[in-house]
């Protein structure tokens, strides 16, 4: 009974700093040292009672990483492989996203950011397209927004 009460104790605690994925709780329960038929039966309860739910914590998370921090698709389903998200639940909010925030902005939306303060030399040229590259965008994506900008030769 008191194994019960502890696991379930740590699972709320961690469900207090912010959602999270069940992957990620049964990793870190197990880390606790939580025997894991323990661990699943308290996930099916939790999941039944509403306090884990992956469609709602990829929607949150996924939303953080476009909006906030203006993530490639690439680079946001690589965040994603940890929490084992199955694609049936991460592709269509994906698809909403990037529907709403197309890549095309974001890549123009970081470039006008970041040339700025910069000058349009040829190594800045190099740097922008490893940035960008590093945020999980394809080269596609890239190419108008570098090509937009005239650079010092």
């Amino acid at each position: 009974m008191e194994a019960t009460i502890r696991i379930k104790n740590h699972a709320l605690i961690l469900l207090s700093y912010r959602q999270r994925s069940r992957a990620e709780l049964t990793r870190r329960l197990k880390e606790k040292g939580h025997a894991p038929k323990d661990i699943e039966s308290l996930l099916d309860e939790f999941e039944s009672k509403g306090y884990i739910n992956d469609s709602d914590f990829v929607r949150m998370y996924a939303t953080h990483l476009v909006k906030k921090k203006m993530t490639g698709r690439i680079a946001v389903r690589n965040k994603f492989h940890q929490h084992q998200i199955p694609d049936h639940i991460l592709d269509p909010i994906l698809d909403e996203l990037y529907q709403a925030n197309p890549s095309s902005d974001l890549v123009k939306l970081i470039t006008d950011k970041r040339m700025q303060t910069r000058e349009k030399t040829l190594k800045e040229k190099t740097r922008l397209v490893n940035l960008l590259k590093r945020k999980g965008f394809i080269w596609n994506e890239i190419e108008p927004a570098i090509n937009g900008i005239e650079w010092d030769e």
